[in-house]
C-alpha cells in the first residue's frame, strides 16, 4: 500500500511523502493502542458499576 501510495508522488518529492507516510504511520500506531485502552477501561469501569449496583440491590 505504501509503495502504491509513493508511486503517485512526483520522484523529486519522493523523500518528503516518505517522510509523511512514515510519520502517519508512527502517529496512527500511537493512537490505536490509546484509542482501544480507553475503550477497554470504560467498559470495565461501567461494568463494575453495574456489579456493584447489582449488589447492593442484593443486600
Amino acid at each position: 500500500m505504501m509503495t502504491l501510495a509513493l508511486n503517485q508522488v512526483p520522484k523529486p518529492l519522493h523523500a518528503h511523502g516518505s517522510a509523511i507516510s512514515n510519520t502517519i504511520n508512527q502517529v496512527s500506531g500511537a493512537i490505536g493502542p490509546a484509542l482501544y485502552t480507553s475503550i477497554m477501561t470504560m467498559a470495565s469501569q461501567h461494568f463494575i458499576q453495574q456489579s456493584n449496583e447489582t449488589n447492593k440491590t442484593l443486600l
